[in-house]
């Protein structure tokens, strides 16, 4: 709907990078409204100035409270016309009704007027004629800025941000280079070509050539590939190309020309790659290296685990003993094991075995995200923090300050968990670190899905066959009956004929809202929040993340804080959707707003990080959060929501990274026979990686 009125008050300043606000908005059409006549308003608008005049349409969420669609600033009404008069020195109200006498009401007739003309006879018009039109065309400007970038496909937030950036030319630098300005504000290449043709430049502009180039790498890396072969490099470019504002395809001769221009890239062995990356997994390669080729003899016997065992009451699995035994003679050691295995006691023992030996001796583990590393602390133990917390890491430029080669861990021991979750560009970061004489443990399950980031370190690592392989395939005896163990291997195995008890709930529904009224049925919604964890395969559709996630959202209230469609309160659980190594969160991490302002605290376990007004972007709400997102996390109870689309997320390892994050209890909803395609899926797809290339040259 479109409504007219003024800005009244700011609940939320508007964030200089993006022109999102939040603010009442005194309103002249009657619609829903509060006593006052106001509207709670929030979205992106040109200027947030109390008392500005809009235009805007809006969507009603609740209440009194709108989403922004569009707006504009409104000067066709007499009253609006007097908010830009108001301030201008030299212009008394009884000045400001007479220009608009001679105008009928509306001040911006005055740009397409002869101002000398206009102005001729009206007493000291010179003391304030420049400073009004100076104002009036910035208004103008700022306006058609919006407009005309709007109807090119430009979201609001990235015009704010190229108006900020280029200090109100935002047109100006996209006419220069659109490629190069909106690199700046995450433009994707498909817009950024659409503009380019918009303004006249050449499709074969050298420019384009580059951001069209770069972005088939990143596209690459987005499937966790960190190289591309020749052939599937150009398959990509033309299919980028073929959805592009030009369609006509371009020679392959002057695009690797081209190519050759770019410092970022390389070309070896017929392959494409970033440099840096490739760089990256070398640095990988020679400090395993390095590390693994220093001798450890830490003398610990049988006898040693013996009384160990003696002491807990209890006799370690045949497994869990050559561990043990292989921290004599090797410092890099890799522990891959699925759920119930017994890693956790594996590691406690390992921590105390070497302690016994080394009482000095500083153990440090780690894990990619914070609720990984919780998880860590409090089955081992012992004090576990994220990677990022234990380097200190800090973004500078292309690369981090913290801990590095010329100042390095004072660790004796290291042993990082979750090591599926942890992707090339991280364990960079940690290898480099890692002092000489330093013992490693790297765990993980090879069986969940892999990381976010692109590389595939732990996979590439075990295949190698380079590093002492301790694998632990023997379950606990208090873990082998339990029907998620069970699951877990007969969906690996690929049985679909999975056990149903009271510890695995599964329910076969028709369609996806019988499957959403099953769930919001079972799921305990006002207990403790961080105990239940709703999982779905998806972000998209009627049992997508973002559906359910505003489906279970409380109204707003006075206490609330609202952002982009979504309402947040003390209390309510969110995952961070990026990294920040500075702020101190990861990609994944879900923790408890503990504090609204004009922001929100949020609880990490052991670490709080704060928001401000311009970080919300950062998170969403966590009720329901895909598969993925869970990764490295454990709750007691698993709702798991399995719809029949979209197919390709339909995979024996997204099920089985479900189904493993319960302690207690599974509830799965299937939609028709979506369980049966999922455990009969094995497709899996083999990330393209240097890293295992470096390790097959020494084999």
């Amino acid at each position: 709907m479109l409504i007219h009125g003024k800005l009244v008050r700011l609940t939320r300043p508007q964030d200089e990078g993006n022109g999102y606000a939040m603010f009442w908005f005194l309103v002249t059409e009657d619609i829903e409204y509060n006593d006052k006549h106001q509207v709670l308003c929030r979205g992106v608008i040109p200027m947030a100035i109390p008392g500005i005049p809009l235009e805007m349409e809006v969507i009603q969420v609740n209440g009194y409270i709108y989403d922004i669609q569009t707006a504009k600033v409104y000067s066709n009404t007499r009253e609006s016309s007097l908010f830009f008069l108001q301030d201008i020195k030299g212009i008394s109200p009884k000045t400001a009704n007479m220009l608009l006498d001679r105008l009928d009401g509306n001040i911006m007739k005055l740009l397409d007027m002869d101002t000398e003309a206009f102005f001729k006879g009206i007493k000291r018009s010179k003391v304030y004629r420049d400073s009004l039109m100076e104002k009036l065309r910035g208004i103008n400007l700022t306006q058609s800025t919006y407009e005309e970038l709007l109807s090119c496909g430009l979201e609001y937030s990235q015009i704010s941000r190229l108006q900020t950036i280029y200090e109100g030319n935002a047109i100006g630098a996209l006419k220069k280079d659109p490629y190069s300005a909106g690199e700046k504000v995450d433009m994707d290449f498909i817009k950024k070509d659409f503009l380019a043709r918009h303004y006249g430049l050449s499709r074969l502009s050298v420019t384009r050539m580059k951001s069209a180039a770069i972005e088939v790498l990143r596209i690459n890396e987005s499937k966790g590939n960190t190289r591309i072969t020749i052939e599937g490099y150009i398959r990509t470019f033309n299919e980028l190309i073929r959805h592009s504002a030009w369609i006509k395809s371009v020679s392959s001769v002057y695009l690797f020309a081209v190519i050759n221009t770019i410092p970022e890239i390389m070309v070896r062995d017929g392959y494409l790659f970033f440099k840096r990356r490739y760089l990256q997994e070398y640095d990988i390669y020679k400090h395993l290296n390095r590390i693994k080729d220093i001798p450890k003899d830490l003398g610990i016997t049988l006898n040693d685990v013996m009384m160990m065992e003696k002491e807990k009451g209890f006799r370690y699995l045949d497994t869990q003993r050559r561990l043990f035994s292989s921290m004599n003679k090797n410092n890099v050691i890799l522990m891959p094991g699925k759920p119930g295995t017994g890693k956790t006691t594996t590691i406690s023992g390992a921590i105390r075995l070497y302690k016994e030996k080394n009482p000095k001796a500083k153990v440090c583990m780690c894990a990619p995200t914070a609720r990984a590393s919780q998880v860590m602390k409090e089955s081992s133990g012992y004090p576990a923090s994220t990677i990022h917390s234990l380097l200190k890491l800090i973004p500078y430029g292309n690369d981090y300050l913290g801990k590095n080669e010329n100042d390095q861990l004072e660790c004796d021991l290291l042993i990082v968990d979750e090591m599926s979750m942890v992707d090339t560009e991280i364990f960079y970061l940690l290898l480099r670190a890692i002092p000489n004489g330093c013992q490693i443990i790297l765990c993980g399950d090879p069986d969940q899905i892999e990381s976010v980031g692109c590389g595939s370190v732990f996979r590439d690592l075990l295949n190698s066959n380079t590093f002492c392989t301790v694998t632990l395939n023997q379950f606990m005896r208090q873990d082998a009956q339990s029907s998620i163990v069970q699951n877990c291997k007969k969906i690996l195995e690929g049985d679909p004929d999975l056990i149903a008890d009271e510890q695995f709930f599964i329910g076969r529904y028709e369609s996806d809202e019988a499957a959403k009224r099953a769930l919001l049925y079972y799921y305990p919604k006002d207990e403790d929040c961080m105990k239940h964890q709703i999982l779905s395969t998806t972000k998209q559709g009627k049992v997508g993340t973002e559906v359910l996630n505003r489906t279970l959202e409380d109204p707003a209230d006075a206490d609330s804080l609202i952002y982009h469609d979504y309402v947040y309160r003390a209390g309510d659980k969110v995952v961070f959707v990026s990294n920040n190594y500075k702020a101190g969160y990861c990609n994944g991490d879900v923790g408890v707003i503990t504090e609204i302002h004009n922001g929100m605290t949020v609880s990490l376990g052991d670490e709080t990080v704060s928001l401000g007004e311009y970080d919300l972007d950062e998170i969403l709400p966590a009720d329901v959060i895909t598969v993925h997102k869970s990764q490295g996390g454990e709750y007691e109870d698993v709702y798991v929501m399995l719809p029949e689309k979209p197919r390709v997320l339909l995979t024996r390892n997204i099920l089985n990274t479900a189904v493993s994050r319960a302690r207690k209890k599974v509830m799965l909803f299937t939609v028709r026979n979506s369980l049966s395609i999922c455990v009969s899926n094995v497709m899996s797809h083999n990330r393209d990686t240097w890293l295992s290339i470096f390790f097959q040259q020494d084999n």
